[in-house]
This record gives structure tokens, C-alpha cells and sequence, in this order.
């Protein structure tokens, strides 16, 4: 929901944004404002240090946000699902063909379109891999040339800040062992 619905009420104007909001810059709070009832000079003292303080903003904006969901002035946040993860794969170098891929498949809860990534990695897990250049599709096509050893592959789906990675899959290419 990328809508801005302004409306007044109670002797002030509020702004729902629906979707992602992101404040670049300082957020000032009156010194007269209250917080479910807590002076606004409570959350000002040494907000960037006290952790206390900045969970207690956190949690505050998070019943907001499930208020203004509840009463449907703000979609709620959409879930990506995988729903087909990628196989591993057993390939000879030197005869990698155009259909050794792997695919992935995602359902996203709003209908949204999703963007993807590939991440290459050493180790057996869906984080900290390596995005593959270019490959940003539900299915990555095994290059032609990949050199033997084993490699594991996993694709991030992406819609308005919401992420869900596929679980890894090993891709072992082993040494051709009857050169022809």
C-alpha cells in the first residue's frame, strides 16, 4: 500500500502512510506531546544511548502500526512462502547443458510482484553468500563453465522490504573422468 491518507481529528492532523517508512533526518516530539499518556520529554533524554528508551518507542510504534492495521487504514505487512525449493544438482564439467538449473518458486500473501537474487555460497546455508551477477529470476541456469567442486545456491525473494530465501542447494561438479 503505498497510499497517504491524511485526516484531522481530535484537535490535530495525522498522517497514515501505508508500507515502509523511512525518516531520514531528526524526529522531534513536542515537549507538551504524550505517548500513551507518558510526557514526551521522557523519550527525549539520551535517545541514541539508552536502550530502554528506544524499546519503549519501538514497541509503542508497533501497537500503533497493529492499531492502524486493525482498523484498515494500513495493509498489513504482505508474507512471501516458498513454495517449490531448488534440487540439488549433480553435474560433470564439461557437460553442463542449458537446462541444469535450479529453480525456486515463492507465493507472495498480496498478489505483489516480487523480485529475486541468487546468492552463491562455500558453505551449506541460505546467508552470508555472494549475489551472482545477473541472476535475478526464479530459476539460475549452471554455467557451462563451472569448474569442479562443490558450490550451494540459494535465491531471495523481495517485495516493500519483506525477504524470504529458498534453502540452500549443493551444486557438485565433479572432474570428467572418460575424456572423450
Amino acid at each position: 500500500m503505498h497510499a497517504t491518507k491524511n485526516y484531522t481529528g481530535k484537535g490535530g492532523s495525522e498522517t497514515v502512510i501505508g508500507g515502509k517508512l523511512l525518516i531520514k533526518g531528526t524526529v522531534e516530539i513536542a515537549p507538551t506531546a504524550k505517548m500513551k499518556g507518558i510526557p514526551a520529554a521522557a523519550y527525549q533524554s539520551n535517545v541514541g544511548s539508552d536502550v530502554s528508551t528506544v524499546a519503549a518507542l519501538r514497541a509503542e510504534l508497533n501497537k500503533l502500526l497493529a492499531g492502524l492495521q486493525a482498523a484498515k487504514l494500513m495493509a498489513p505487512a504482505p508474507t512471501i512462502t516458498v513454495i517449490q525449493q531448488p534440487e540439488d544438482l549433480a553435474l560433470v564439467a564439461g557437460s553442463i547443458a542449458a537446462t541444469d538449473k535450479l529453480q525456486a518458486a515463492f507465493f507472495i500473501s498480496n498478489g505483489g510482484v516480487m523480485t529475486y537474487q541468487w546468492f552463491s555460497n562455500a558453505a551449506d546455508a541460505n546467508t552470508g553468500g555472494t549475489p551472482v551477477d545477473g541472476a535475478t529470476g526464479d530459476s539460475y541456469t549452471i554455467p557451462a563453465g563451472t569448474a569442479a567442486g562443490t558450490t550451494y545456491y540459494y535465491c531471495v525473494a523481495s517485495h516493500e522490504g519483506v525477504t524470504q530465501a529458498t534453502e540452500a542447494a549443493a551444486v557438485v561438479v565433479t572432474e570428467d573422468t572418460d575424456p572423450a
